[in-house]
């Protein structure tokens, strides 16, 4: 089982290294959990841009497939101001999609959201990036 985790974080951050979005990548933390079957990355992105992404998981494996358990997606701009924060920390129940939002800029308050993969937040930055 822990092939298969190793596996995905390996793949998640040959995602990262050939986002076309990529100037660099870091990894901050990758730990390994072999006896529960479950591991944590952080990955720091600088993007063309200027702007930087981090992203954070941890994953377990359930039923011989790797699920996220938790996710965060950090995305700011050149400056440092954040544009969007996907996540699912248990911290708003009083939104109907949780526990996944999307923080927006300055603004106090989460958005509802559904769960997000790295995938579909890469496909979403670039889609505010590039047009």
């Amino acid at each position: 089982m822990t092939s298969s985790i190793s596996t995905y974080i390996n793949r998640l951050k040959t995602q990262v290294q050939t986002w076309r979005l990529t100037k660099k990548m870091e990894v901050l933390r990758e730990i390994y959990y072999p006896q529960r079957q479950e591991a944590y990355i952080r990955v720091k992105v600088w993007l063309i841009d200027g702007g930087t992404l981090e992203v954070s998981e941890y994953v377990s494996v359930e039923e011989e497939k790797v699920r996220v358990i938790r996710y965060n997606f950090h995305w700011q701009d050149a400056q440092g101001q954040l544009i969007k924060r996907w996540d699912n920390a248990k911290h708003h129940p009083e939104l109907e999609t949780y526990p996944h939002h999307v923080h927006v800029g300055k603004l106090a308050k989460p958005h509802p959201h559904t769960a997000v993969s790295f995938e579909e937040v890469m496909r979403l930055i670039e889609a505010e990036l590039l047009g």
